[in-house]
C-alpha cells in the first residue's frame, strides 16, 4: 500500500513538473494577440502612465539657430508628460489629467489640465497660466459639444448616440482585432516578438503579473522592416479598410483610399532606390516594447523604450533622441471612481462660444 502511494506520488509530481515546464504553449505574438482581443471587451478601468522624450541636438545644430531658437532646441533635452484617469463604456463617461512643465523665460511652470467627458459632451479645465487674457477664465472647464461642433464644421465627428457608439465599437473592434493585429502578428511575430521575463520589469504592485512579451527592433532590423511594410502590411491594412462595412464607420472614401495607395506605391519606390543610404540617417537604433498580461489574460502594464541618432550627410551635427513610455491598466472592469465631477456643476463651465467671444473671436 505503502509503495503503490508512493508510486502515485511520484507519478503526479513528474506530471507537475512536466506542465510546468511546458507552460504556456503558445507563441508569444498569440499571447499578446490574444490579451488585445480581451482588452477590447474591457468596461471600465482605472489608467496612469507617461510619456518622457529627450532630444539633444548637437553644439553644431545649436550654434547655428537663432538665439531664441537656441533656448527651444536646449529646452527639448527632457520634456514629461504624465497622465492618469479612468474610463466607463455603460454610460460613455471618462476623465483624464494630463500633466507636463511649460517653460516661460527662464521658469518652468507646471500645467494639470483635466479633461472629461460624457456621451456627446467635453469639459476642459483652464489651467493656471501666466497669460492675462485666460487669468478670468482659470480653473473653469470649458464646454464642447460634440454635435454642435459637427454642425459648425460640416465634418462627421464620433457618434454621440450610445447605440451608435456601441455598434460602431464593435466594428471598429472587429477591424482590429480580427483582421489587422492577426495581419501583423502573422507577419511580424516571430521575427521581433518573444516571451519576456517577468524579473527583468517592474511591475505596479496592485497590478497581478502572470507573463510577458517582448518586441525588439534594432538597426540590422530596420531596412527589412521596412521593406515589408511599404511592400505588404501597409498596402493589405489599405484592403481592409476598404471593405464597406469598415467604411462606412470611418468614413473613409474610395478616393482617400486609392490617394493613400498611389502616395504607398511612390513611397515604396522611393526607399528601393535610398534604402541603401539609411545608415546615413539613423544610426543606433534600438526599441524595445514590453507587454505585461495580467492573470485574467488582460493587457495590464507596458513600457516602450526607444534610443536613436538621426543625421543628414548634407549637413553638419546629429540629433539624438530617446522616448520612454509607461502605461497600466488598474481595477479592470470595477466601478470606476472620477475625482471630478461629471459633468462638473453649471457655475464652473464655461460655453466654448462664450469662451472666444471672451478672447476677441476667432
Amino acid at each position: 500500500m505503502i509503495r503503490k502511494s508512493l508510486l502515485v506520488s511520484i507519478i503526479l509530481l513528474l506530471a507537475l513538473s512536466l506542465l510546468t515546464a511546458c507552460g504556456d504553449n503558445r507563441t508569444a505574438s498569440q499571447i499578446l494577440e490574444d490579451a488585445l482581443k480581451k482588452n477590447a471587451t474591457v468596461k471600465s478601468q482605472s489608467f496612469n502612465g507617461f510619456i518622457e522624450l529627450g532630444l539633444t541636438f548637437s553644439d553644431s545644430l545649436i550654434q547655428n539657430a537663432p538665439p531664441e531658437g537656441q533656448l527651444f532646441l536646449q529646452s527639448l533635452k527632457n520634456f514629461r508628460l504624465t497622465y492618469e484617469g479612468a474610463m466607463n463604456t455603460e454610460p460613455l463617461e471618462g476623465e483624464i489629467t494630463l500633466s507636463t512643465e511649460i517653460p516661460f523665460g527662464d521658469l518652468k511652470t507646471k500645467i494639470d489640465l483635466p479633461i472629461l467627458i460624457k456621451e456627446e459632451k467635453v469639459w476642459i479645465k483652464v489651467p493656471q497660466l501666466p497669460i492675462p487674457d485666460l487669468q478670468n477664465y482659470a480653473g473653469k472647464f470649458i464646454e464642447l459639444d460634440l454635435k454642435e461642433l459637427e454642425k459648425l464644421s460640416g465634418v462627421d465627428t464620433l457618434p454621440t448616440d450610445p447605440a451608435n457608439i456601441a455598434e460602431n465599437a464593435k466594428v471598429m473592434n472587429k477591424m482590429y482585432y480580427e483582421e489587422i493585429f492577426p495581419l501583423f502578428f502573422k507577419s511580424y511575430g516571430e521575427t521581433y516578438f518573444k516571451k519576456g521575463d517577468l524579473n527583468e520589469v517592474e511591475v505596479p504592485k496592485e497590478i497581478a503579473a502572470k507573463q510577458s512579451v517582448e518586441f525588439t527592433l534594432t538597426q540590422e532590423q530596420l531596412e527589412p522592416f521596412i521593406t515589408s511594410m511599404l511592400s505588404d502590411f501597409i498596402p493589405k491594412v489599405l484592403d481592409i479598410m476598404a471593405k464597406p462595412e469598415y467604411r462606412d464607420v470611418t468614413k473613409v472614401t474610395a478616393d482617400q483610399l486609392n490617394e493613400a495607395k498611389k502616395s504607398i506605391e511612390e513611397a515604396k519606390s522611393q526607399w528601393e532606390k535610398n534604402k541603401g543610404n539609411l545608415n546615413q540617417y539613423i544610426q543606433n537604433l534600438s526599441i524595445k516594447g514590453v507587454s505585461v498580461i495580467d492573470k485574467e489574460g488582460y493587457l495590464a502594464h507596458t513600457v516602450f523604450d526607444m534610443g536613436a541618432d538621426l543625421s543628414d550627410p548634407e549637413n553638419p551635427g546629429t540629433v539624438s533622441i530617446k522616448l520612454k513610455a509607461q502605461s497600466s491598466s488598474l481595477n479592470i472592469n470595477q466601478k470606476p471612481s472620477f475625482k471630478n465631477t461629471i459633468p462638473p456643476s453649471s457655475g464652473e463651465i464655461i460655453p466654448f462660444q462664450e469662451l472666444i467671444n471672451g478672447l476677441g473671436g476667432l
